[in-house]
């Protein structure tokens, strides 16, 4: 029986879309000398409950890989999580906090991310008769404020929303990332309704604010006639009249963010709009699961933006290979939690450290999404210290 000088406990949860419910490290000074992991049960995966042994080094991606080596397989999706508590142990054994882990070890320096916050909820993402998946608000590149003093005004910003809602006669239930969910009359009308409530909270949309939307292109999209339906406004749209609609969005209602605009095998659709477009508004896709489908869209120049989720990669190492990879030809990156998150904050921490320019946590509703802005807001506090 190994005799344990100090035992550390480190565990992550379940979320970003992985099977395993838990999965923790039991650590003395520089060795795991127990892992408990509890699985899903799923056809082909192998439950292990612990394992004895493996040198955790300075080298938290060796040391998880031994792991996993060891315990040959365990589910598709489960490396990276051991990834994360050896990260997570190392911090503690370092006395350092998480995101300074990774930064260092991968040799960026940490950076505070954009919010891309929710405010609606539709499509595949919330009980309602909105076309789209989310309704996002941004700041701008022009805004100076602070990470805690946009949130407080974008919590300013949804109480007000929730009132105007209710009062109208409206739903104010939640979809899957927190977000508003209440059947409109058009898509028009939320943009009106997030930019009522954003200036009666203070914003200014010339200095501080833009809107976006994750349109969700891919379930809209009738492969056979080539078009998508807008069924709340009733549009029937080719290449050239959706492009036409998200350049009258862009004029009126000051729209700079539109994600997954088009289903990603309409290539002729994408490369119209980036070509229309690219230098004006952000194009980004969360479609983009693999390197090699990168690649193809980058070499196109079609879209400028990459939306991922840790779920796509085998690990950390994976992860890096793709951040170099889009960051390389100066695509804009944007970290995005999961419809199943937990209160597991490691995503924040991810975020500072690696070249992320934006992160997609959900609104500022339920613990899974609050935990992680709330994580930010302590990393720009010690940040702003060391500086």
């Amino acid at each position: 029986m190994a005799y344990i000088k100090r035992a550390i406990i480190s565990k992550v949860f379940s979320g970003s879309g992985f099977e395993t419910n838990r999965l923790s490290f039991y650590l003395s000074d520089d060795k795991i000398i127990k892992a408990d992991l509890d699985l899903e049960i799923k056809e082909n995966d192998l439950v292990i409950k612990e394992f004895e042994g493996a040198n955790i080094e300075d080298d938290f991606i060796e040391a998880a890989s031994v792991l996993w080596q060891e315990n040959k397989v365990i589910g598709n999706k489960s490396a990276i999580l051991a990834n994360i508590v050896a990260a997570k142990c190392l911090a503690i054994l370092d006395s350092k906090p998480l995101y300074r882990i990774l930064s260092d070890y991968y040799d960026f320096e940490p950076k505070m991310p954009k919010p891309l916050l929710n405010v609606f909820n539709g499509g595949l993402y919330g009980d309602t008769n909105l076309d789209f998946d989310e309704y996002l608000l941004i700041p701008s590149i022009h805004n100076k404020s602070s990470l805690k003093e946009f949130l407080d005004k974008f919590v300013k910003t949804r109480n007000i929303l929730g009132e105007l809602l209710f009062k109208k006669g409206f739903d104010t239930d939640i979809g899957l990332f927190g977000g508003y969910a209440p059947d409109l009359v058009s898509s028009i009308n939320a943009f009106e309704f997030i930019i009522t409530a954003a200036l009666k909270a203070g914003f200014n949309f010339e200095n501080d604010i833009f809107l976006g939307v994750s349109i969700g292109a891919h379930h809209l999209f009738d492969t056979e006639t080539k078009k998508y339906l807008f069924q709340l406004d009733r549009h029937y749209l080719g290449p050239t009249d959706l492009a036409g609609v998200y350049q009258e969005w862009f004029k009126r209602y000051n729209i700079g963010y539109l994600e997954d605009l088009a289903a990603i095998s309409d290539k002729e659709s994408w490369k119209k709009i980036s070509a229309e477009f690219r230098d004006i508004f952000y194009l980004a896709s969360s479609q983009i699961s693999n390197h090699d489908l990168a690649q193809k869209f980058i070499d196109q120049k079609i879209g400028n933006t990459v939306v991922i989720k840790l779920n796509q990669f085998a690990g950390f190492f994976d992860l890096l290979k793709f951040v170099k990879q889009v960051k390389k030809y100066n695509y804009g990156l944007i970290l995005a939690s999961a419809i199943n998150e937990t209160e597991d904050d490691f995503l924040a921490d991810l975020s500072v450290a690696l070249p992320f320019d934006g992160v997609k946590f959900g609104s500022l509703a339920r613990s899974e999404r609050v935990s992680k802005y709330n994580r930010l807001i302590e990393i720009e506090r010690e940040l702003a210290d060391f500086i």
